[in-house]
């Protein structure tokens, strides 16, 4: 079986991967300020939805030493009231994967409700619960950890595209 029967088979062969950066981790307080959806067809790229974004607050040090996004990478970007229905259009009824989706998820949530949007999602699939399952041997499951283990580049691991 090949990877495009194989991702068929399993229900993957059309699905976005999610990543977010953002200015913090309390989803009430912190801001995304970086989104990127990943539009995957029969194991391919298709389609993508990447943009950095202006928060309403600076960005602190920490996040900065973190992700190497600064204020002045955001300063001419858009708001995320400004891209949300985009993305929301993007993501509609698709599979989304991502690594810890609740947190980014979580985010995301907090936006809609926000601004009044409904998001529609056909499923969400977990790789860090997916890792923990299914690679329990490993000591680690974060990215690079994982990235590594597979002799996948890490370079930039802290940018939501990368």
């Amino acid at each position: 079986m090949n990877n495009e029967e194989l991702l068929k088979e399993i229900g993957l062969n059309d699905f976005i991967s999610l990543d977010l950066e953002t200015t913090g981790l309390r989803i009430s307080d912190d801001e995304i300020i970086e989104i990127s959806a990943i539009h995957f067809k029969n194991g391919e790229v298709f389609n993508e939805f990447t943009t950095l974004l202006r928060p309403s607050k600076p960005i602190p040090k920490k996040i900065t030493e973190i992700t190497g996004i600064t204020n002045s990478m955001v300063s001419n970007s858009p708001t995320i009231e400004s891209v949300f229905d985009d993305f929301l259009n993007f993501i509609d009824n698709h599979i989304i994967i991502a690594h810890n989706i609740s947190f980014d998820i979580g985010f995301i949530k907090e936006y809609a409700n926000k601004y009044a949007k409904v998001i529609n999602v056909r499923d969400l699939c977990d790789t860090l619960l997916l890792s923990r399952s299914f690679l329990f041997f490993l000591d680690k499951f974060n990215l690079e950890f994982l990235s590594s283990e597979f002799g996948f580049d890490h370079k930039d691991a802290h940018r939501a595209r990368n």
